[in-house]
């Protein structure tokens, strides 16, 4: 027997794998010039066969240098895929440089992507563009190969058949992600479970965010993903010279508006970025495991079981629910008693569209108007016009205001005061489904969604491929009607997946498939099941917030939203929850609210919590709880509950609602509708002021949700005495005489100053006669002892803590046992002081005061 080297062996295998793959592509090939085509495919990944055999090719000269520009997959071929393979090869991967993007070009990617992103899809989009160009800008200087290219990170594994998390979280949206960010952060082991092969829910298909004006909206993990995001487009690397503009939409040039791609390329490098976070996609959860009232776990369509102390309901339509038995909301029907005819908010299958510079490629070319053209073209004519304006019908560019986005593709930067300058925005105007024109007046019938489109899969799917034609119908329109021939899907945002394209509709023509492909995965979905929880959000509570001087506070709060209370279609008082008190007038009332955290706990299941728009609040008040700015806070408050369940052994229906604020302040999450505007997030005292306003304890001067605070003003004693009496909840009776001499029945904070006296927290200032003494200035040893006596605290006596406050001061027991409780750390160090006649400002009085709530 001949003995061959391995190289001729290896060489023999090429050959044999290339005759194997041209037979039956020379087979389907029609012409010569096919067969010419899928030869020259396959000499190039012939050639990247090779190269494991070969002597390894010379390096690329460290002097290489390019500008990545485009987004390049698998299956590309051309000159910037040479350049690709050039730079990765200077990193020290062995790939050849032949212009195709194969299978070895694929692995250096996710390699190259390991290395720089600490993940690795093999798509090379805008995140993985800025690297390479912060390696190889022509500009900037040549950077040497690597010594040694990093290990290659192994293909994922099989799903297990059996593994416990602490915390399961159903549903990789806006709320379910920051769930799962939230309690790895605090240690316990999450997995978060996708059932598409993309993350952010109802981020993507709209991309841009729902924000009104207050800053109380953005804080927390919303706060970083924001930040995250906007300077991805502010990077003068990734868009020479000064960034990019995020400004594009709303009308306006203060809003967030973020292209699809870099949202998911954002959320993915924060999953990434927890060790005790791991996400699933492509899993589908079919049931639960319970015993008795309590969720243990789920069961996943491929049959295996995952146990979890704390299982999270993040889905878009609330699947997980019915799986757990828990009572819940559909429509203004129970589950006990589902109306699968009642209604519910229309959906909209909100795709991107761009402006093509150099025109529409030909695939993406209406030709022929899809079906149902005829019946949605007299609807789209209402709401946008060739030769509409700024009011109904629009013109185009006034459209394009609303939703538009930034344009990676673009390399000018715009705002949404430039609308004649926007190449790229969302569809998500004129397609709401299955509404006829939502948002102008029309003498025709409007058709509803019903409830059946959350409770049945089948007609699930079929409604969503009609809004899918819909939307795709709008596209024709634009191009055919509008006089817009050079717009059409923007095929750059990476949706045309495998999982997309198993998932294509059938009611959509084999013609527009091509276009379809580029289209979200999913729809905008405005409303879902939700639960019956133990305390349920009503409209009227967030409508009466907009009166400034008169608020309501919820004590427990763990989140604050701002946005009004917005149906789409649905909305009268019959389709409404009339048993929970809900009327239409109750709509459209914008202004800071806050959540209470038994709205994300079910009435009487345990190991659930919901966090997305399926917490437990009304129809109308879910208007104003479904946008990603407050799911992202109600889901960080739920990842907050399910660790905290987890770390002491206790159902979450049994965490201390302070603890969840305390963590939520600590993790710059608001809790309170007040942001005072001398007392900003960052601020030193701003996280006593959130837990002392959030209760109504503080406030500013006029009411004012962003008003001053006075944060450096020196408060008097009868200031304090407010103050004291809020935080301590001291209201008894008033005495039909006064007790100090200097505080008589009209004084205006008789009943304040009378109610610490009757508390124990003030002997007043002086005897014979006795007084208070309301108008001098008060100290910092006068809110010590208010702090100590409301919290009835027994003194701590002996020794001499601080260097100002001796065993003979008579507050001395009191301030240090404030201090061994953590209250405060006193006025300054070497030697330890606590300052105990200077005056105390408003400031440090809410840190007094707000400590003083914290400690337990």
């Amino acid at each position: 027997m001949k003995c061959y080297t391995r190289a001729i062996v290896n060489k023999i295998i090429v050959i044999i794998i290339a005759v194997t793959l041209m037979l039956p592509l020379a087979a389907r090939a029609q012409s010569r010039e096919e067969l010419v085509t899928a030869l020259n495919s396959l000499l190039a990944q012939l050639a990247e066969l090779q190269s494991k055999t070969a002597t390894p090719q010379e390096q690329p000269t460290p002097e290489f240098c390019f500008n990545f520009s485009k987004d390049l997959r698998r299956g590309d071929s051309n000159e910037e895929v040479k350049s690709l393979q050039q730079a990765l090869s200077l990193e020290g991967f062995s790939v050849p440089v032949t212009g195709f993007f194969g299978a070895l070009t694929l692995e250096a990617v996710q390699r190259f992507q390991l290395k720089m992103l600490g993940d690795s899809t093999g798509f090379v989009g805008p995140l993985t563009r800025s690297k390479l160009n912060d390696r190889y800008k022509c500009d900037s200087p040549p950077i040497q190969p690597p010594v040694q290219a990093p290990p290659v990170k192994p293909p994922p594994s099989p799903l297990p058949a059996t593994i416990h998390y602490d915390v399961i979280v159903v549903g990789a949206g806006s709320g379910g992600i920051a769930a799962a960010i939230q309690a790895a952060r605090l240690g316990s082991t999450v997995a978060l479970v996708e059932e598409t092969d993309w993350i952010g829910g109802q981020m993507l298909p709209v991309g841009n965010m729902d924000e009104y004006w207050f800053p109380q909206n953005r804080g927390g993990i919303y706060a970083e993903f924001l930040r995250k995001s906007r300077d991805y487009y502010l990077n003068q690397n990734n868009f020479p010279p000064n960034g990019k503009s995020v400004g594009t939409c709303y009308w306006t040039d203060s809003r967030n508006c973020f292209e699809p791609k870099v949202i998911r390329q954002v959320l993915q490098s924060m999953i990434s970025a927890e060790p005790n976070l791991k996400l699933f996609t492509e899993t589908k959860v079919t049931g639960v495991l319970k015993s008795n009232n309590k969720v243990s776990g789920i069961r996943l369509a491929n049959g295996s079981s995952w146990s979890g102390k704390v299982i999270i309901d993040a889905t878009e339509y609330g699947d997980v629910i019915p799986l757990t038995g828990a009572a819940y909301r559909t429509g203004n029907s129970l589950s006990s008693s589902i109306n699968p005819n009642a209604c519910i908010q229309d959906i909209t299958y909100v795709a991107p569209v761009k402006k093509y510079p150099t025109g529409v490629p030909p695939e993406l070319k209406l030709n022929n108007p899809p079906p149902k053209y005829s019946i949605y073209k007299e609807e789209f004519k209402l709401t946008v016009a060739k030769n509409g304006g700024a009011s109904y019908p629009l013109n185009w560019a006034q459209h394009n205001r609303y939703r538009g986005l930034p344009d990676s593709s673009n390399p000018q930067s715009y705002t949404a005061l430039e609308p004649e300058k926007i190449t790229k925005t969302n569809l998500n105007w004129t397609n709401d489904y299955p509404a006829y024109a939502a948002y102008i007046s029309s003498s025709a019938p409007k058709e509803t969604l019903k409830v059946a489109y959350l409770e049945n899969s089948s007609e699930r799917k079929r409604l969503n491929c009609e809004a899918k034609l819909k939307t795709l119908n709008f596209i024709y329109y634009v191009q055919h009607e509008l006089g817009e021939p050079d717009w059409s899907v923007a095929n750059d945002e990476g949706f045309s997946t495998p999982y997309n394209e198993a998932n294509l509709c059938d009611n959509i023509p084999a013609e527009f498939k091509s276009v379809e492909r580029h289209f979200p995965p999913f729809p905008y979905v405005r409303e879902s099941r939700r639960i019956v929880p133990v305390d349920t959000l009503t409209a009227l509570e967030i409508k009466n917030n907009k009166d400034f001087l008169q608020h309501d506070f919820v004590q427990d709060a763990i989140a604050v939203g701002d946005y009004g209370a917005d149906l789409h279609n649905c909305n009268q008082t019959p389709e409404l929850e009339g048993y929970l008190g809900e009327v239409a007038s109750h709509q459209f009332r914008a202004g800071p609210f806050q959540v209470p955290i038994g709205a994300l706990i079910p009435q009487a299941v345990d190991g659930f919590l919901a966090a997305e728009k399926n917490i437990g609040a009304t129809r109308l008040a879910n208007g104003a709880t479904r946008l990603q700015p407050i799911t992202m806070h109600t889901g960080q408050a739920a990842g907050i509950m399910a660790a905290l369940a987890v770390q002491k052994g206790i159902e979450v229906r049994n965490v201390d609602p302070l603890a969840v604020q305390e963590k939520l302040v600590n993790a710059k999450q608001y809790v309170s509708k007040f942001e005072f505007a001398d007392m900003p997030l960052g601020h030193v005292f701003w996280k006593f002021g959130q837990i002392l306003s959030s209760k109504g304890f503080l406030l500013s001067a006029d009411g004012g949700f962003n008003s001053n605070i006075g944060v450096n003003t020196p408060i008097s004693r009868k200031e304090a005495a407010v103050l004291a009496a809020k935080r301590f909840g001291l209201s008894g009776a008033t005495p039909s005489s006064p007790t100090f001499a200097d505080v008589p029945l009209t004084h205006p904070q008789f009943r304040e100053i009378e109610a610490i006296y009757a508390g124990g927290l003030t002997a007043g200032c002086m005897a014979s006669p006795l007084r208070y003494c309301p108008d001098d200035p008060a100290t910092r040893l006068h809110l010590a002892v208010f702090s100590a006596r409301g919290m009835k605290l027994p003194p701590v006596a002996g020794g001499q803590i601080f260097a100002d406050v001796p065993p003979d001061n008579f507050a001395h027991g009191l301030i240090q046992a404030l201090y061994q409780k953590g209250v405060f750390a006193g006025c300054s160090s070497s030697p330890l002081r606590f300052c105990p006649n200077e005056p105390i400002t408003r400031g440090q009085a809410a840190a007094f005061l707000g400590a003083s709530v914290l400690v337990r």
